[in-house]
Order: C-alpha cells, then structure tokens, then sequence
C-alpha cells in the first residue's frame, strides 16, 4: 500500500529546536566524546555525527509497524486513541508524533515498549491502497510478543480497558507464565513472565505429551 510518508521520519530535533526524546537517549553527561554517538545498549557502536549510518544505530532490528483503524466495538478508535491506550496499558512512551498535514489523521508515530521499539500510524486507504487495519481485515495474522514481570497483571489492566482474553495466563511447559489478547484496535498479543528454566530435554518431552493428549476442548 502506498503511504504518504517517508520510510524514516525521525529527526534528532523538532521544529522548535527543542530536543526530541528519542530511542536510546543517554544523559548529556554519558555522552561520547568527540562528536560520537553514546549509547546505554552495548551491541551499538559510536559513530561519527558528520557520517551518513545506512542503518540507524538505535534500530538495527525488526520494528513492528501497526497500522490502526477503528476499535473493535465499532467506535472511530485511530492511531492517537491507540498511543493512549498502549501508554495508559502497556506502560509505552511516545517519543514521535507526525500528522499528515492538512488532516487530523497520524501518518506516523513511535512508542518505546520496554526495550523495544514500535510504529504505527492511521489506516490511509485513500491513497491509493487497500485498508489494512485489523478492522478492514477482519483480524489479524501476527501476534507481538512481550516478557513483563508480572503476566498476569498485565493482562488483568489490559482487559479491564477494554482488550479480550483470547488465552487466560498458565504456566507452559517451556518455561513461561504465558496468555493472550486481543487489544481494542485488533492487534493481539502475547503476554509472559519467565518463572523457570527447561532444558531441551525437559521442553521436548513436554511438547511430546502434550500434542499427544490432542487439542483440548473450548
């Protein structure tokens, strides 16, 4: 689909020339010196301010990229009702925001989930492509995956505003306190707590007996 929109929206500053918060921000006090890049996550090298990074150095990774249309109850829903939400949550934090101009519509936006990074923008059929909000699609095909200390707290707020249980929390048999749900704009995932080490040994055997036992009813 068509989108109005550069692939890399993201500028160290806005406007205003105030600084934007941004993915991998350190103190100023942490800072590399001689015009270098520092960074708190040591899998990312220092890199020259005057050079061009093909791959920027604060997402060398997949980012999953939402694209949000109306609530699953029918209501307008939309990416800015979805930043809320996931804020309110999941505890993400905004870190860039960018209408299409002349619109009230979101052509892009980042939040910081945990360690992670996520896009989304508004559904823009209107451009020349096929809706693609779960909305449009009748659901979804993916699943995001996140670990939180607590799983089953976690999915206790997100159904009280407003998600489905499509799984309730149980322990599984590869280590994880794990569930699932489907969140208000129709995305759906997955959420763990790790609460004990399994060997290969201990996971295949467990996997062994539980497809044996055959899918289980309701």
């Amino acid at each position: 689909m068509a989108k109005p929109w550069p692939e890399r929206p993201v500028s160290a500053a806005n406007k205003s020339g105030k600084q934007q918060v941004t993915r991998g921000e350190v103190p100023q006090s942490a800072q590399a010196p001689s015009g270098g890049i520092a960074t708190s996550r040591p899998w990312l090298e220092s890199a020259p301010m005057g050079d061009v990074n093909p791959i920027p150095p604060d997402r060398p990774f997949v980012v999953p990229y939402l694209t949000i249309g109306a609530r699953t109850d029918g209501s307008p829903g939309g990416a800015a009702d979805a930043i809320a939400w996931y804020t309110e949550a999941f505890g993400a934090t905004e870190t860039n925001r960018q209408m299409a101009p002349g619109t009230d519509k979101l052509m892009h936006a980042e939040l910081v989930l945990g360690d992670g990074l996520l896009f989304l923008a508004d559904d823009f059929p209107e451009w020349g492509g096929e809706a693609s909000a779960p909305a449009a699609l009748a659901g979804s095909t993916v699943t995001l995956h996140r670990y939180v200390a607590d799983c089953d707290a976690t999915i206790e707020k997100a159904v009280a505003m407003g998600a489905e249980v499509l799984m309730p929390p149980e322990d599984m048999f590869w280590g994880d306190r794990f569930g699932s749900v489907r969140d208000p704009f129709g995305h759906k995932w997955s959420i763990a707590t790790h609460v004990r080490d399994v060997t290969p040994e201990e996971m295949e055997a467990a996997a062994a007996a539980m497809f044996a036992d055959g899918p289980q009813e309701g």
